[in-house]
């Protein structure tokens, strides 16, 4: 709390004026300062995030639990924003990879620092209906395909022989020939070698001792094994002395310890919240049985003052309603608002003041600037279209509202918990008084509305003893204005009986539970109807619609994963690289800990619960992933599902052309209404286009039409981008497309439907060495210390973490793992499997990196800058070639 209180104070600093200044201090910075300003609040807020995200998972007091997840989604907002003016002032235009490396060796910082933690109650809120969807799949997943369980990727290997009984037979007959052939070998070795020690005579003179010589050399043999043994027990001890190696047994590791202590503090944490939960229902009758009588005496009383004033005023000609004692009330609200804006205006009045006397002293008189006042009015228009059209990454400097928001729940915790006496609180179960408190706005809210109707039936009597006839009913005023007396409001209640301009439900108020439990209505406020092919589906139940596309093979549980098992390491010289390239030079590929990143801030963190989705500053709905096959594109959206806790909706190509949806008459466009109406319906969701080249196919020429398979996803371009439009950020659902053939695709299309464009490259030697250690690792220590990964690591240049995986897959099988303890691994038996899968070609990565430059928008500012500088070079020769006119004409006359 005390860092992110420090963090909101910088905040300010830069916007802030010292006396006698116009302009805050940021704008005399240059860019690169704002750059690394902006920067250092980047790493700040991770850190501040961690520690929440922490806290807010191993808090026991259910009501502090609550405060400090608004602070944690507040700073994650802030973190969105401060990324959105780091992507603005980056030394590389356009790109949305951003190198601090410089920075963190300043500060002394490790890289890992930069890896943004994913808060673990994004798969854990609304549980309840998180549980519901979940048995739903699964049922129908087993009335459909009897299991539950997800699906593994298949992949297709390379160089496959279908095997027959021919050639079964001439394999083995192949192997059988070459093993007799090696056994020969063998043996006409052993024969000569022996028939040379026959032959040589200092054997024959051993051969009278050959037991002594015997017994010698056992004992040679036996001694050595004894030493080896010795010694490399020693050198272990040492090594864990020195703490170079891990020890191998723990009696008390302080890392599983942690790790149980943690799972205690959860089942903990869960108890006292349901404890919380009962003990606010039980409250609700301890306060409305203790406090009701008196809200109601006190409401009652102030109404009554209202109605005697309001018909003493009127010459108790007129009886007020209940609606205008709101009117009244806010009005009042309204007045103390406008005096304390007042007191701001008059402090700045004074300040101005200040400052032309100041001017008046050094000279400056009033004409001069009522002249340049009345410049400036006439550009006032022009001037704010500037400052609209212009962003220089200062909007996001200190007072946004996520800054203020954070300031305010600083200081509620500052009130309510700094100087509170919890030692009588060590279990750290709910406080009693403030779940009242929390309780106490409902109670209110359910006695205001009774007393509203009792006053009502006075206000009645009352009307029917002064006036005589009760007051005119609301519907009467909209009849007049059909019949063209109010012709504005009558046509206004016609739209409202319609309906057809309320798109959004009404956000629901904050519940005392919603900040632990979440609210699922929040999913809910966007329209869920609405798109193209719309009649063909017809108004459907949203569980008959998710039957139909588990049934159909379109709804799919592919096997989870976490965003920290897509292994790679960080780029140490990234800062170093940028700093020399041009926009003419090509985007460097990005690390793969930048990957990861990216993927957070766009793709899990403003989806991860519904006021992160409506209120984050990066609104994203659909993400390209590209790269070479087997590079982990699939495994992104798998890792995001599995932080999301979300529903995947497979729309690719190959798994259309399976499904049933291509049979049937205009199944297609059915299909795909009913994928994105699903993906509403069942938030969070995921839409996952694999192939989505083929969706967005050029189309034009000879060539697209050639190509098999292309026209009839083509066709269903109009309807992908259309359904795309009715999705809003009253929506958790994003669209995540994937290829690795791009230049078969329409480019603009690319650009202009995916929000974001991220390349997956293959991995570099530091990723490629992690990948071979952690692949092994996987079949446990088989590793041997004369095993030299970074040769591995160095031959397998150019293959992705897919044929790595493949490569260990096949040479670590059950039989392999048997003969390790005297037959350790080698080197060359890698060579063979990783030669015969799927590699890189140059020419594909040349084509993947134009791309990028092309999608990230650096080909278009250099085509932009080359422009203006031409522009320029031909203003300043016009200019010469007038003067050198206008010197000739003078020289004439």
């Amino acid at each position: 709390m005390t860092d992110l209180m420090e963090q909101v104070q910088m905040e300010y600093l830069p916007s802030h004026k010292e006396e006698g200044q116009q302009q805050p201090e940021i704008e005399k910075w240059n860019p690169l300062r704002r750059f690394q300003h902006f920067a250092l609040l980047y790493i700040k807020y991770v850190d501040i995030i961690r520690k929440f995200e922490e806290c807010y998972d191993q808090m026991l007091h259910p009501q502090k639990r609550a405060l400090i997840k608004k602070l944690l989604e507040n700073t994650i907002l802030r973190l969105l924003e401060v990324k959105e003016a780091l992507v603005f002032l980056n030394p590389r235009p356009k790109s949305i990879f951003i190198n601090i490396d410089d920075l963190l060796m300043d500060l002394k910082l490790d890289p890992d620092n930069m890896e943004i933690p994913i808060p673990r109650y994004f798969a854990e809120e609304n549980r309840d209906y998180l549980e519901r969807r979940t048995q739903l799949i699964n049922r129908l997943m087993i009335n459909n395909f009897q299991t539950d369980e997800p699906e593994e990727d298949q992949r297709e290997e390379m160089f496959f022989l279908e095997l027959n009984i021919e050639n079964a037979i001439r394999i083995i007959q192949k192997n059988e020939r070459g093993r007799q052939g090696r056994d020969r070998i063998i043996q006409a070795r052993n024969f000569s070698k022996k028939k040379r020690l026959k032959e040589d005579p200092k054997n024959r003179i051993e051969e009278e001792n050959t037991e002594a010589t015997h017994t010698v050399i056992v004992q040679k043999v036996f001694r050595a094994f004894l030493a080896r043994i010795y010694i490399d027990q020693a050198r272990d001890k040492e090594l864990e002395f020195l703490g170079m190696v891990a020890p191998k047994s723990v009696e008390n590791d302080p890392t599983l310890e942690y790790e149980k202590n943690q799972k205690v503090r959860r089942m903990k944490k869960e108890e006292h919240l349901n404890e919380y939960i009962g003990a606010l229902k039980d409250l609700q009758d301890v306060v409305q049985r203790n406090e009701g009588a008196d809200m109601e005496d006190t409401m009652k009383e102030e109404r009554r003052k209202f109605m005697i004033e309001y018909i003493s005023n009127h010459e108790f000609k007129e009886v007020p309603k209940i609606e205008d004692f709101y009117k009244r009330e806010s009005e009042n609200r309204v007045l103390s608002s406008e005096e304390e804006a007042k007191k701001k205006v008059e402090e700045e009045e004074a300040k101005k003041k200040a400052e032309e006397d100041k001017k008046k002293s050094k000279g400056k008189g009033k004409d001069k600037d009522k002249d340049k006042k009345g410049k400036k009015g006439k550009k006032g228009k022009k001037d704010k279209k500037k400052k609209e059209e212009k962003s220089d990454g200062t909007k996001w400097i200190g007072t946004t509202p996520c800054v203020q928001k954070m300031q305010e729940e600083i200081v509620k915790f500052k009130d309510v918990w700094e100087s509170r006496d919890e030692s009588t609180n060590p279990v750290q179960k709910y406080d009693e008084e403030l779940a009242k408190g929390t309780v106490r706005p409902t109670i209110q809210e359910a006695v205001r509305l009774q007393v509203d109707q009792l006053m009502e039936a006075e206000l009645q009597n009352i009307r029917i003893y002064l006036v005589g006839a009760p007051a005119p009913k609301k519907g009467k005023k909209g009849k007049k204005g059909k019949k063209g007396k109010k012709g504005k409001k009558g046509k206004k209640g016609k739209k409202g009986k319609k309906g057809k301009k309320k798109e959004t439900k009404e956000a629901p108020q904050e519940g005392p539970l919603d900040a632990l439990t979440g609210n699922v209505a929040m999913d809910f406020l966007g329209k869920m109807k609405g798109g193209p092919s719309e009649k063909l589906v017809g108004n459907r139940a949203p569980d008959d619609m998710l039957a139909e596309l588990v049934a159909k093979g379109i709804l799919r549980k592919l096997v989870p994963c976490h965003l920290k098992d897509f292994i790679g390491t960080f780029n140490y010289l990234g800062s170093v690289v940028q700093h020399n390239l041009t926009l003419a030079d090509r985007e460097p590929d990005p690390s793969y800990a930048q990957i990861r990143q990216v993927v957070t801030e766009y793709g899990i963190l403003p989806m991860g619960s519904p006021f992160l989705r409506q209120n984050s500053p990066i609104y994203t709905n659909s993400i390209l992933l590209y790269g070479p096959p087997g590079c982990g594109k699939t495994m992104l959206v798998r890792a995001m599902a599995t932080h999301l806790n979300a529903v995947i909706f497979d729309i690719s190509p190959y798994t259309v052309s399976e499904s049933p949806y291509k049979t049937e008459s205009k199944g297609l466009n059915k299909m795909l209404y009913t994928v994105f109406r699903s993906a509403k319906e069942n938030p969070p969701a995921i839409i996952y286009i694999d192939e989505c080249e083929k969706y967005f196919s050029g189309g034009k020429g000879k060539k697209g039409k050639k190509k098999k398979g292309r026209g009839e996803f083509a066709k269903l371009k109009k309807d992908l981008v259309g359904h795309k439009k009715y999705l809003k950020n009253q929506h958790r659902v994003i669209i995540v497309g994937c290829t690795s053939k791009p230049w078969e695709a329409s480019k603009v299309d690319l650009k202009s439907y995916f929000n974001k464009h991220i390349l997956i490259p293959h991995p570099n030697y530091a990723t490629r060495k992690e990948l071979w250690e952690h692949f092994l690792d996987k079949h446990g220590d088989i590793l041997n210390p004369k095993f030299n990964i970074s040769t591995l690591a160095q031959l397998s240049e150019g293959y992705t973490a897919g044929s790595i995986n493949q490569t260990v897959n096949k040479v670590m099988t059950d039989l392999r793992k048997q003969n390790l303890k005297w037959r350790p691994l080698q080197i060359n038996e890698f060579i063979a499997p990783l030669s015969r899968t799927p590699c890189v070609d140059t020419n594909v990565d040349k084509e993947l990196r134009e791309l990028n430059y092309e999608l990230l928008g650096i080909k278009a500012a250099y085509e932009k800058e080359l422009k203006d500088k031409e522009e320029a070079e031909n203003a300043k020769s016009d200019g010469k070639k007038g003067k050198g006119g206008k010197g000739k004409g003078k020289g004439k006359k």
